[in-house]
């Protein structure tokens, strides 16, 4: 995907097609960039569709630690003021939830019972660039195993977002709901400097839009504490 991300592969003329190895090659750089983080925050900008008409863009803080600990805040949309904490080693591994509006509460649930919190497709457990990453593997492995599939990798070339230099991969899966893949399509743009994921968007099996996650002001290994994952933090308004 990235002319540094594919060392050894020439770079790639916009819209030009891959082979399977050089996406493979692509994967293992992303998750060695990933393995090397102790730590991130970043701002999402999370936009959902449904039928292809997207919804309003929802805003949202990110601040995430390794094994796995994260605090969400709505900076703008239709859940502005919520808040959310997740630590599978502290606080008894329960989910806290400030929703920021009325009724004004503070709710502790399990994730089995937080599948997905209000306004959105995923859980507290499918947040952040591991996610991203895990959801990309899954196609290339998928692919992979199952060449009758017919999945295409078209790389676009370099370009940028939000200012950042970036390279854009898309995958194009078969248009079956039963196919065992996320969607139809699905483009991904990394970052050319840290080799991690900046944007993903998805279509479904109608080929509309279904979701798009773009990562902004984006720092690694900030040295988080556990105060940042505490309800108690006096920062926060749980």
């Amino acid at each position: 995907m990235l002319a540094l991300c594919l060392a050894g592969i020439q770079s790639a003329r916009a819209a030009e097609s891959l082979d399977i190895q050089a996406v493979g090659k692509c994967i293992a750089r992303m998750e060695g960039a990933y393995q090397a983080l102790h730590d991130y925050t970043a701002v999402l900008q999370q936009t959902l569709a449904d039928q292809g008409k997207p919804r309003p863009t929802e805003t949202i803080l990110v601040k995430f630690q390794k094994p796995f600990r994260v605090y969400l805040r709505w900076l703008k949309g239709p859940h502005q003021g919520r808040e959310v904490i997740f630590a599978r080693d502290l606080h008894q591994g329960m989910v806290w939830v400030h929703q920021g509006d009325f009724p004004d509460v503070t709710v502790c649930l399990s994730p089995s019972t937080c599948k997905a919190l209000s306004g959105s497709r995923h859980g507290v457990e499918e947040v952040g660039l591991g996610f991203v990453i895990q959801l990309v593997k899954h196609t290339y492995q998928r692919a992979l195993s199952r060449p009758q599939d017919g999945v295409r990798f078209i790389d676009y070339g370099p370009s940028q977002v939000q200012g950042r230099p970036v390279r854009c991969l898309e995958s194009i899966m078969p248009a079956r709901e039963d196919s065992g893949y996320y969607g139809h399509r699905a483009r991904l743009c990394i970052d050319s400097q840290y080799h991690l994921p900046r944007r993903i968007t998805i279509w479904d099996f109608q080929n509309q839009l279904y979701e798009e996650f773009l990562y902004t002001d984006l720092k690694l290994n900030p040295g988080l504490t556990e105060k940042d994952f505490d309800p108690k933090n006096p920062d926060y308004n749980f």
